[in-house]
């Protein structure tokens, strides 16, 4: 029996780095150099060995050496540090989960919200589409399929793309801003029920969170909307000449005749004045754009006055027009407020180019 507890105090004095210098204290220390000698080796946390060293507390062994014979007679003092740093050892790894999960409540909360949100808008969604379409089966499937055919609408490039994104065919049922406005205020109503204000969350962390989520995926679907149109002009215009572009591109049904018109005007700058029933229309302000850089007046809906007009000088009357007409026998264009000699230079079914000469 001693052999067997010499051996486990000697593998022991070997192995637990630290303890030989501890021990040489123990002679004239006693329980205050058991202590220092406990921390030397707490953070290696060495209590199997302790308790092997310290198992036979009856008898002290005779055959080790006397430093080993006072760590024996001390193992009292030693055991009621070893329960020390146990117990503090446990309550560090306790206030360590509680931080541990207070963090995963700080982002658990938000992303409970966020799905509950989300599951949500699609109840409505769903409703909506029910009541909308009563003849229709609704399903997920067809919902999903709605939902994502209007959100991945592009409507190409229109007059005022420069200025406004028009974001889903004029008709949708489900528009993304919609969506994202529903989910954004279904995420923060689940967040303040589940995380409440009067109980102490009062940060606003989650409610931006949600708002520059719902702000973001409106603007990764206008960029990638932006994309689809790029490779539609690519796909429209590469490789065209002005010519090829004008007759490839939304002025084509008017371009020809513009082209006519061009080549019966001298040299810019040419006076021209332009005659329509709807002068505030885009045909009319195309009209003017590809007249440019000529000198080109604000399109009327009646002649030019002698006051504003004079010989030489072009009238270009767009179809169809009510309020003036041209007669061929007499060559002169008549409106209501008057009329003026003209020659007709060219005529086609967009309209007719006049120049205006002397004579009353």
């Amino acid at each position: 029996m001693h052999e067997t507890l010499d051996s486990k105090f000697a593998w022991g004095l070997l192995v637990v780095p630290g303890i030989a210098s501890g021990i040489d204290e123990l002679h004239s220390l006693r329980c205050g150099s058991a202590q220092r000698l406990f921390e030397g080796i707490g953070s290696m946390r060495s209590t199997p060995i302790l308790r092997g060293i310290l198992g036979a507390n009856s008898f002290a062994p005779t055959g080790l050496a006397p430093s080993a014979r006072m760590l024996h007679s001390d193992s009292a003092c030693i055991l009621d540090f070893q329960v020390k740093y146990q117990h503090d050892f446990l309550m560090s790894v306790l206030m360590e989960a509680k931080r541990s999960r207070s963090r995963l409540g700080a982002i658990g909360r938000p992303v409970a919200a966020g799905v509950g949100g989300a599951l949500l808008t699609l109840l409505v969604l769903w409703l909506f589409y029910r009541s909308g379409n009563p003849l229709v089966a609704p399903t997920l499937t067809r919902l999903f399929q709605a939902v994502a055919s209007e959100w991945m609408h592009v409507d190409g490039w229109t007059g005022r793309s420069i200025n406004f994104n028009q974001g889903a065919p004029r008709n949708a049922l489900f528009p993304p801003v919609l969506l994202v406005a529903l989910w954004v205020g279904f995420s923060s109503l689940l967040s303040a029920l589940i995380a409440p204000p009067w109980r102490g969350f009062k940060s606003l962390a989650p409610y931006a969170v949600f708002l520059l989520l719902g702000w973001l995926a409106l603007d990764l679907r206008w960029q990638w909307a932006l994309s689809q149109r790029l490779s539609q002009t690519a796909a429209t215009y590469a490789s065209l000449d002005q010519t090829a572009r004008y007759l490839a591109g939304p002025d084509r049904k008017i371009y020809p005749f513009l082209r006519e018109v061009l080549r019966h005007l001298p040299a810019p700058p040419a006076r021209v004045f332009i005659v329509s029933q709807d002068p505030g229309g885009a045909n009319a302000g195309r009209m003017r754009y590809h007249l440019l850089p000529h000198n080109v007046s604000i399109p009327s809906t009646t002649l030019p006055g002698d006051a504003e007009a004079r010989a030489g000088d072009y009238v270009l009357l767009l179809s169809p027009m009510k309020h003036v007409r041209y007669d061929r026998d007499h060559g002169v264009l008549i409106s209501k407020n008057g009329q003026r000699p003209a020659d007709l230079l060219h005529a086609a079914s967009q309209g007719a180019l006049y120049r205006l000469r002397e004579g009353s």
